[in-house]
C-alpha cells in the first residue's frame, strides 16, 4: 500500500505525535496518510504549515463519533478544511462534553477504589479519551492498556456514554467542510453491537443520508468482510478507502501503519487521493 487513510496520534487515543506518525509513514514507504483523530482537529492543526524532511503527504482528517438507530458509528472526514468555523465550533463543544464525561467516569472508578488524577486530564492533548483516564489512575498496578481493557471497555459499568451527533449531521458537516464522508469499519461496528444482520439496511440508510464511501479495506479484516464491503461500495458506486486504524506502538490487536489488505479486490489508491484533494493539503515535503 502507498496510502493509509485511517490513523491516530496522541491528540486522541494514539501514542505518537503527528510528526512522529509522518516519520514512521516515511520509514514504511507510504506516500500519503490521513490523520483522523477522534473528534478533534488539534493534531492536524499542530503540524501547521511547517515542512519536514519525510516526503509524506499529510491529509487533514477527523473521525467523528455519531449515532443512528440507537447505535454508535464512526464517520471519517477526509480532506477537510481545518479552518471551517462550524466544524471547529462543534468539536470544541464536544471536547468540553468529553471532559465532563471523564469526570463522571472518574467518579465511578472511585466507587471501585481507583484514584484518578483529574487535574492531569486538563492537560490532555486534543479530546479526553478513556485511554487518557486509564493513564491518570494513580494506584493501578497494571499497564494503562490492560487497565483500560479491564475497566474502561464499552461494556464496563464505569463507562458513561459518549456525546455524539446524528450520522446525517456528521456527514453533512464533513461535506460542508470540503471533505469526503466515509463510514469507518462498518462491519466491526455492527458486530460489536450485535447488529451484523442489519448491515444491508444500515448501509442503505447511510447512502440515503449522503455518505461518500465506505472503509472497505480495514486493518485486520478477513477476506470475507472485505468482499462484503467491496460489494456494497460497488452497488452504490461509492468511494472505497483503506486504512490500518493505526494507533502507534504498544496497541495490542492493531495493525502496523500501512498494513491492511485488499485481497485482490480493486483498490484505486490514486483515485482516493484525488477525491480528497479538494482543499490545500498540509505539506510534509521539504
Amino acid at each position: 500500500m502507498i496510502i493509509d487513510m485511517h490513523t491516530h496520534s496522541f491528540y486522541s487515543d494514539g501514542t505518537l505525535s503527528p510528526e512522529e506518525l509522518v516519520k514512521e509513514a516515511s520509514e514504511v514507504g507510504l506516500k500519503s496518510i490521513c490523520l483522523t483523530d477522534h473528534d478533534t482537529l488539534d493534531g492536524v492543526l499542530s503540524v501547521g504549515d511547517t515542512t519536514s524532511r519525510y516526503g509524506v503527504e499529510l491529509i487533514p482528517g477527523v473521525e467523528l463519533t455519531a449515532r443512528y438507530a440507537g447505535m454508535e458509528f464512526h464517520i471519517l472526514g477526509m480532506g477537510i478544511d481545518v479552518g471551517n468555523t462550524k466544524l471547529k465550533s462543534v468539536l470544541a463543544k464536544m471536547a468540553g462534553e468529553r471532559f465532563e464525561r471523564a469526570k463522571e467516569i472518574s467518579s465511578l472508578l472511585g466507587e471501585h477504589g481507583w484514584e484518578v488524577n483529574i487535574s492531569s486530564l486538563s492537560y490532555s492533548k486534543g479530546t479526553v479519551t478513556t485511554h487518557d483516564i486509564a493513564k491518570a489512575v494513580t494506584n493501578r498496578e497494571i499497564s494503562a492498556f490492560d487497565f483500560h481493557n479491564e475497566w474502561l471497555s464499552s461494556d464496563s459499568p464505569c463507562v458513561v456514554g459518549t456525546s455524539s451527533m446524528p450520522v446525517k449531521d456528521a456527514i453533512s458537516m464533513i461535506q460542508k467542510a470540503g471533505g469526503k464522508a466515509v463510514c469507518a469499519h462498518l462491519l466491526r461496528t455492527l458486530g460489536e453491537q450485535g447488529q451484523v444482520d442489519n448491515l444491508l439496511k444500515i448501509a442503505s440508510d447511510m447512502v440515503d443520508m449522503g455518505i461518500d464511501g465506505f472503509e472497505t479495506f480495514y486493518g485486520q479484516s478477513r477476506m470475507m468482510n472485505v468482499s462484503v464491503m467491496n460489494s456494497i461500495a460497488d452497488r452504490y458506486g461509492l468511494l472505497k478507502t483503506g486504512g490500518s486504524d493505526y494507533h502507534g506502538p504498544g496497541h495490542k490487536g492493531r495493525c502496523p501503519l500501512g498494513q491492511y489488505y485488499s485481497y485482490g479486490f480493486g483498490y484505486d489508491q490514486e483515485k482516493v487521493l484525488q477525491s480528497v484533494r479538494v482543499r490545500p493539503l498540509l505539506s510534509c515535503i521539504p
